[in-house]
């Protein structure tokens, strides 16, 4: 059987929806965050999905985990600390160590 790609970008859509669908399911669970709007949240976690694909953030545990940041910490992906952090290595361990030290420090700045 032959797909267009028309018809496996539609698969991807649905995919990256549903995946969306979980972690915004994941972050209203979470009692340690209140979310107020789930259609905003749903809109900037498939910004930050594009920009993880565009810096081929391909590891599902570094992905979810970045994900997961942006659905509960607002903006915090789209910061410069985090972008570099993920951006100077392709290392997935690498990269979930420079993400989460560029979190905490921010987050010390904030405080």
């Amino acid at each position: 059987m032959k797909f267009s790609a028309k018809q496996l970008q539609a698969v991807s859509a649905r995919e990256d929806e549903n995946y969306i669908d979980g972690i915004v399911r994941e972050a209203e669970a979470d009692t340690r965050f209140e979310l107020k709007d789930p259609a905003t949240l749903k809109a900037r976690l498939t910004g930050a999905l594009q920009y993880a694909r565009q810096i081929h953030l391909d590891e599902p545990n570094l992905l979810h985990s970045f994900l997961y940041m942006e659905a509960c910490q607002p903006g915090l992906t789209s910061s410069p600390a985090i972008r570099k952090a993920l951006e100077e290595t392709d290392d997935p361990n690498q990269r979930w160590r420079d993400m989460m030290n560029a979190a905490v420090n921010l987050a010390k700045r904030k405080s």
